[in-house]
């Protein structure tokens, strides 16, 4: 209902925005061109950053831009799999029927990727979101399916792995030390400033059809204080500030309706 009221096509700060119409913040372009970088140099990513500054968003957008016709895209769906559920998510990415024994399914995706290391066929890109909930043996294997075998220059996949910070701090220890030397690619994500938080919410009203001048320049400033430069907190605080102007029949959307919003946040956590 509080489309109509404001004059929106569609929500203007829907969670999973169409990547033709994401704004593109310094970050989201960092990440886009490490990710180039990445697949061409064959080497294992790693992607951090808070959660909520948009990782997840500027990733898959990079990973639309991939030519399938050279890269398989295998993606882990639930990073707390059990080793075995993790050998046959990626069996059946790499397009293989997964064998039933652990020890012939683990040689079976081995195999696969020793073959594909050197071939210039469809080069498998695994890419781990949330990675922070791996559990200590799928890192280990992780580390391992990145090695290049003997007599072999490059290895059988490329990985991409992202989390929040606690992944961080948790590959920083020292069990985990030749695992993060072998990440040759490292970018940790920023928050946004305060200029592209301002440029993402005119652009996200727009984009939905919207003036952006429904929201007072106070009740911007309001949002990115609150929000510390994470997109998904500007989200969230400005969809529920416009349900707070909504119900008041307010045409403009000011501080005082995103301090109401703020607190009806934190009485609802």
């Amino acid at each position: 209902m509080y489309l109509k009221h404001f004059g929106f096509k569609r929500k203007p700060f829907d969670p999973t925005p169409d990547p033709r119409e994401l704004f593109q913040t310094e970050g989201h372009q960092e990440v886009s061109a490490r990710l180039q970088i990445a697949l061409a140099e064959r080497v294992p990513t790693l992607l951090v950053g808070e959660s909520g500054v948009g990782k997840t968003t500027s990733l898959r957008s990079a990973l639309a831009e991939i030519n399938r016709r050279s890269h398989r895209l295998i993606e882990i769906p639930e990073p707390r799999l059990k080793l075995r559920g993790f050998y046959r998510t990626l069996a059946i990415g790499l397009g293989l029927q997964p064998r039933f024994f652990f020890g012939d399914l683990s040689e079976q995706v081995r195999e696969s990727l020793a073959k594909t290391a050197e071939k210039n066929g469809r080069h498998p890109v695994l890419v781990v979101d949330e990675a922070q909930m791996l559990d200590t043996q799928t890192l280990e294997t992780l580390r391992l399916l990145t090695n290049p075998l003997l007599g072999q220059t490059k290895p059988g996949l490329t990985l991409l792995l992202v989390g929040d910070m606690t992944l961080s701090r948790r590959l920083a220890r020292p069990a985990h030390e030749s695992f993060l030397q072998r990440l040759r690619m490292t970018y940790r994500m920023p928050p946004v400033s305060d200029e592209e938080g301002r440029r993402y919410v005119v652009h996200r009203l727009r984009t939905a059809g919207g003036n952006p001048d429904v929201f007072h320049p106070d009740a911007v400033e309001e949002v990115l204080a609150d929000a510390g430069g994470r997109l998904r907190k500007i989200d969230e605080l400005a969809v529920h500030a416009l349900y707070a102007a909504f119900v008041t029949k307010a045409e403009l959307v000011t501080k005082a309706h995103v301090e109401a919003a703020r607190s009806e946040r934190a009485f609802a956590h």
